[in-house]
């Protein structure tokens, strides 16, 4: 998978320090240093054949490595680092959490549910 055959989001994820570590036909392997010994893995893949409900074609999830040990963060549907924390989307929600000793996550705390929220179609002109 060419990264721009895709859109700009696997382009985009470089410009914000996220590096290619592996790529193969259907997904890209991104990480991001968080701080010595912490690697943040993001694991973006082209739904092939279909997809899970709620996700489109392109879909992500995420693992965290510090040291010899690995947390897999499969229900993280968006995830990143901003300002020293974790900002994640799960089941419809908006995250943020610190990150303590080693790899330990802190606790979440709730930016926004957007489970309220309906998509809503409109036809042109709006």
């Amino acid at each position: 998978m060419q990264l721009l055959e895709n859109g700009v989001y696997p382009a985009r994820l470089q410009r914000c320090y996220w590096r290619v570590k592996l790529q193969k036909e259907s997904e890209i392997i991104f990480n991001k240093t968080i701080r010595e010994g912490v690697v943040l893995e993001k694991i973006w893949q082209r739904n092939i054949g279909g997809c899970r409900k709620g996700l489109g074609e392109f879909s992500e999830y995420h693992r965290l490595f510090s040291n010899s040990q690995a947390i897999e963060l499969r229900t993280w549907e968006w995830c990143e680092w901003l300002n020293g924390n974790f900002v994640w989307s799960e089941n419809g929600r908006l995250f943020r959490a610190s990150l303590e000793n080693g790899a330990d996550i802190g606790e979440p705390c709730l930016i926004y549910d957007f489970t309220p929220s309906h998509f809503e179609e409109k036809k042109a002109p709006y």
